[in-house]
């Protein structure tokens, strides 16, 4: 194609581009790349993107049409030559590989995400590589947002892939790595912190909005992952951390309190107090159902976590209570297939344990079985895979299959033992300790009951070193709850 025909396409499609008009900018990428491989990619999401209507696609449209975007920005520094890609190229190519990234982690794709090259993830090297290509201390080049909070969400996005997989490690990386890019916009934007809202111009307060917002997302992810790994005075005074954020900024980041309320629930599970967690994961659907018209992802996942919970407790009418809450939440007779695949996965986990407790073997064995193939294949989320073997373990042991069930409780230890999930690791010992007494073998059942005693003991460990801090403990519990 000349020159001149495609400075031409790249400026037209910079104009659709900005006015919304996604399939026109699609069109004009498509123009752009007229080649190989890259053409039939185009043709096939430019069909899939005017074809689709019904809003269980809109997920997967919204995907192709971010990708085009993506794609356009790399065409537009191809065309200048050898000339080197202008600052709008870099942004627009973060950009778009970022709420690219984002819109596949909100439908659930974490497992084709993580999908390596070798020893390369391609999604977080290209995000790398577009991050290392915007300066800073530069202001972006069209209206969105401060380099540092791209980059710091791109640091974020990186993590929300790397968690699901257990590496932890290298998202904690990530994490911190955004943090230090906040504590320097936040520097550079003279946001005090503990000032507060009512030091915060009204005209900057939409600005300084995202930025707080990226800033709590980063401090929470940081917070399941410790709560993963068993850190659990790490996560408490992260945890910590944030319900101050909130404190000094209600009006600002009102939008996450639920998400303050979920953060809560989780501790409080990982402590075992079960009770306070279903109040938490309740306050986080009812204010959810609030403010969102009672539906969406946010709203079953605090349900699907509010049954888990009471049935943790094991008392009088617990199975009754958290079956309840799941008819609440349309998760009881069946799970609908039209659900982001992490919602989808924990509602199959936690429905199948209530029909287990019923005594309904059959569909809780189903139910199950579906949410491991989603946790595996979909989702490639080892702390679930985890989850889900130690609750259809016991199930395949009521069927006779011992040697079938010690392979799923042994695979499940030591996923859990890779993410320093000692919750998850007692959960899975136990039961293989119940094998072995089921299955008669004396020595098998001395050693899995002085390993399984061992576990314990370094969860109690953690768990009384958390409540040490009898006050900040207590602050947690008792959050929102007023």
């Amino acid at each position: 194609m000349a020159s001149k025909e495609g400075e031409a396409l790249v400026i037209l499609a910079d104009h659709f581009m900005r006015t919304g008009a996604y399939l026109q900018a699609l069109k004009c990428h498509t123009a752009l790349c007229m080649g190989g491989k890259e053409k039939q990619t185009l043709a096939k999401a430019l069909e899939f993107s005017q074809g689709t209507n019904t809003a269980a696609d809109w997920q997967e449209k919204r995907s192709w049409e971010l990708h085009f975007l993506c794609e356009l920005a790399t065409c537009a520094g191809q065309l200048a030559g050898s000339q080197e890609a202008t600052p709008q190229v870099a942004h627009l190519r973060l950009h778009f590989a970022l709420l690219r990234t984002l819109c596949q982690l909100a439908s659930g794709e974490t497992g084709s995400l993580q999908q390596a090259d070798g020893d390369t993830i391609p999604v977080i090297a290209e995000l790398e590589a577009f991050m290392d290509d915007v300066a800073p201390d530069q202001a972006w080049s069209y209206d969105w947002l401060p380099a540092r909070v791209v980059c710091s969400a791109a640091c974020l996005a990186c993590a929300c892939v790397l968690r699901p997989g257990g590496k932890l490690k290298d998202a904690m990386h990530f994490l911190e790595r955004g943090q230090r890019l906040i504590r320097d916009e936040l520097t550079v934007q003279r946001v005090d912190l503990k000032a507060g809202e009512s030091s915060i111009a009204v005209a900057a307060k939409e600005d300084i909005k995202s930025l707080l917002t990226v800033h709590f997302l980063l401090g929470e992810s940081t917070a399941l992952t410790q709560l993963i790994q068993s850190d659990l005075t790490g996560a408490q005074k992260q945890i910590l951390q944030l319900m101050k954020l909130l404190g000094s900024f209600p009006d600002l980041l009102h939008p996450l309190v639920p998400s303050m309320h979920m953060l809560a629930g989780h501790y409080a599970h990982a402590l075992e107090h079960f009770r306070a967690a279903a109040a938490h994961f309740s306050a986080a659907a009812s204010v959810t159902g609030r403010d969102g018209a009672g539906s969406g992802s946010g709203w079953d996942l605090a349900g699907v976590n509010q049954a888990l919970a009471v049935l943790c407790e094991r008392g009088p009418g617990c199975v009754a209570q958290a079956t309840e809450i799941l008819k609440q939440h349309a998760m009881y007779d069946s799970v609908s297939s039209a659900l982001p695949a992490h919602d989808r996965a924990a509602g199959l986990l936690v429905s199948g344990q209530v029909l287990l407790a019923q005594g309904d073997e059959h569909n809780g064995r189903l139910r199950l079985s579906k949410a491991l193939k989603l946790a595996h294949n979909r989702l490639s989320n080892h702390s679930l895979v985890s989850q889900v073997l130690n609750s259809l373990a016991p199930a395949q042991l009521a069927t006779s299959d011992a040697v079938g069930a010690e392979s799923m409780l042994k695979s499940s230890f030591t996923l859990a033992k890779n993410l320093h999930d000692l919750s998850s690791q007692v959960q899975s010992l136990a039961e293989l300790h119940k094998l072995h007494v089921v299955t008669g073998a004396p020595e098998s059942v001395e050693d899995s009951a002085a390993y399984l005693s061992r576990k314990q003991q370094d969860l109690l460990r953690m768990q009384e070193a958390a409540l040490a801090s009898a006050a900040d403990h207590a602050a947690i519990l008792c959050w929102g709850m007023a």
